[in-house]
């Protein structure tokens, strides 16, 4: 690498790594939302108390503690994806599912916390007495105002 210009050494590994950063945020908010959504709806129950271990493991594991067992569990020994490489979409899933452990545990603390305040409030009490019906109230009413503060986390 010597005498060699940074760009032609970081060039080849732009578009890899933009693909697992940008599939890794997508993996995590999605399943942060549905986690926190399922926690807050369920609050002080199984699912509750699931995702807040799961939420406590994603934070506490380095990634790449969580990326070596992932390889380790599903590369090796189930053999459903590539010990390693770059093949496209099917050798980033696991890479990106170790990325983002962290934003999906983020997301899901933030969105039960978020869900649990906006269902205790008026309008959605309003909503329930119309008749609307739980997804609608959830979906329509809930989780749209609680993602207002979760959108300044996710998007800096």
């Amino acid at each position: 690498y010597h005498n060699m210009p940074v760009w032609d050494l970081v060039k080849p590994r732009l578009i890899p790594s933009m693909e697992m950063g940008i599939t890794a945020m997508v993996i995590g908010v999605v399943l942060g939302l549905v986690l926190g959504v399922a926690a807050a709806t369920k609050q002080n129950t199984w699912v509750d108390y699931t995702t807040t271990i799961i939420s406590v493991i994603a934070v506490s594991v380095p990634s790449f503690v969580l990326a070596v067992l992932l390889q380790y569990v599903f590369a090796v020994k189930l053999e459903w994806f590539p010990v390693a490489g770059w093949e496209g979409f099917s050798t980033a899933i696991l890479p990106s599912l170790a990325l983002s452990a962290t934003v999906l545990a983020t997301v899901a603390r933030y969105i039960r916390a978020e869900m649990i305040e906006v269902l205790s409030s008026d309008y959605i009490l309003l909503a329930r007495a119309k008749g609307n019906s739980t997804l609608k109230v959830l979906f329509g009413h809930a989780l749209r105002n609680a993602l207002i503060p979760i959108i300044t986390i996710i998007v800096p």
